[in-house]
Parts: structure tokens; sequence; C-alpha cells
């Protein structure tokens, strides 16, 4: 299991200070969390320095969620695009990555109790899961949203058919495919969660694959070779495998980004292993 020194030992010493605010502020007022942790493979980088802290709203009044976001800088945004949402919302999620130069923030609403049903003129079945707002961590007033849109009822050939649509072309197609394969190989639809992120030109899905019950390293050979795909050396795969690679595989997002580039990430559970869930 990953610990929380090693996370640490793992982030790069100017973007400590920012990496560990949230920390601070939950640990401050005592929140009780849930913990996901990241790795993205974009342009020849492996981006280790990626958490997700997940608040339930119960905890937290609106003014006590517009705390954090005024101490974590977050832009002031139109009302309507994500506040006026909050009181639909179930989870608060905090989001950090470093990446390379630079780092971000991310505050995301989470309507899992009570999706938000969307009109995507597409006559598909959508519903509004999450609603992110990005921004960098020194306030800048280049922010975006993000939609994350949840296709319920999809058989797992379907899933694999749209995720298939958004890979076509790009250099980690064949071991992403691979990967979706290999990890949903036991799992029925309706045990998965199929998301598409509407956020400007970006083009990308999101599976969540916590069913598969499998380990990181279970899918580290895919990540090596789609990453050989987007030029990035081995060493930082092998680092990840020795410390995480018995956590919990969670999530995989792949695609393209808003500028086009092509990109994957794989999420996991901070504090469990696969061993501590399937036994």
């Amino acid at each position: 299991m990953a610990t929380f020194a090693t996370i640490v030992r793992m982030t790069d010493q100017h973007a400590k200070e920012y990496s560990l605010l949230p920390f601070a502020i939950c640990q401050e007022w005592q929140l009780q969390v849930g913990y996901e942790r990241s790795f993205k493979v974009q342009s020849g980088k492996v981006l280790s320095n990626r958490y997700l802290i997940g608040i339930p709203t119960e905890q937290l009044t609106s003014d006590r969620a517009r705390e954090i976001a005024r101490r974590l800088a977050m832009p002031e945004i139109d009302e309507r695009l994500f506040w006026g949402l909050y009181p639909n919302a179930n989870l608060l999620l905090i989001g950090f990555e470093d990446s390379e130069p630079g780092c971000v923030y991310k505050l995301y609403l989470e309507f899992d109790d009570q999706p938000i049903s969307v009109n995507s003129g597409q006559g598909a079945d959508q519903r509004l899961l999450h609603r992110g707002v990005k921004w960098n961590v020194t306030g800048s007033s280049n922010w975006r949203i993000s939609d994350y849109r949840w296709h319920p009822g999809m058989a797992t050939d379907e899933i694999s058919h749209r995720i298939n649509s958004i890979l076509a072309g790009t250099m980690i197609e064949h071991p992403i495919n691979d990967l979706v394969n290999h990890a949903t190989a036991n799992i029925d639809g309706d045990q998965l969660r199929y998301l598409e992120v509407v956020e400007g030109n970006r083009r990308s899905f999101d599976l969540n694959l916590y069913a598969s019950g499998l380990p990181v390293l279970s899918v580290m050979d895919y990540c090596r070779h789609a990453g050989a795909g987007l030029g990035a050396s081995m060493e930082p795969f092998d680092q990840l495998e020795s410390i995480v690679g018995r956590q919990l595989l969670g999530h995989l997002a792949a695609g393209l980004d808003s500028k086009g580039n092509d990109f994957f990430t794989v999420y996991y559970d901070a504090t469990a292993s696969s061993e501590s869930v399937s036994g």
C-alpha cells in the first residue's frame, strides 16, 4: 500500500505546498474523505502526482465548500455553472495535478444520488454525473468547465464500440483497447459505468473498473505499450508498479485532450489493495 510518506517523496519540491494544501484543509476541519490517486501519460511524460479527495456534501454547507474554493484560489465563475448545482450534489471532489511544469487544481460536483438528465440531441440517454472546474494554482483566469456524462444501460460490447470510436487513429488505440478488453473480460455492462467528457475540443472517455477487482500491476504492461507510443520512458512505469502495483484498479480515462494530444490516465484506490478487497 502506498503510504502518505511515499506520496510526499514522489512529489516535486516546487509543487509540495500546493499538493498538500487540500489535505491540510481537510485535516483542519476534521473531514471524513475518500482518496483516489492516478497517473497520467501524455506528450512523453508520466505524471504521477495526481489525486482526488472526495468529501460528502452532508459534511459541508455551501458556504464551507466555497471557502475551500477560495483557499484554493478558484476563479470567480457564473453562479449557474457550478455553485447553483451544489444542492443537488452528494460529493465535492478536490483534484490536484502536478503538470510538470505548473500545477492544476480541480473542483468537481458529483451527482451520483440524482444524476441530471442531459438533452444531447443524439437520442441516447445521457446523465450528468460530474461537473468540474479546472484552473492553474496561481489563480489564473484561464479556467475551464468539464462535464462527465454517464451513458447508463450499455452492454460491454456497446462500451467497447464507443471506446474504439474515440481512440481510432490515436497512438494509444491498440494497447488501450487491449487493456479495456482485459479488465472487462469478466464484468457485465451493468457493473461498469461509462462516461464521456464534454470539455471544448476534448474527446475522451472514463470507465469505472472497480468491479474488476484487479490490481494496477495487471494492466501495467498495456500501460507501458501505450506509454511507448507516446514517447514515455519505461522507468516511471517500473517505479509505479513497485509502489502502487497491488492497489485496486479504479478508473481508466483516455482519448484526446482539448489541445488534440493523446493521453491516458489510470486511477487507483490509494487506501485499499486488491487483496484486501477480494480477501
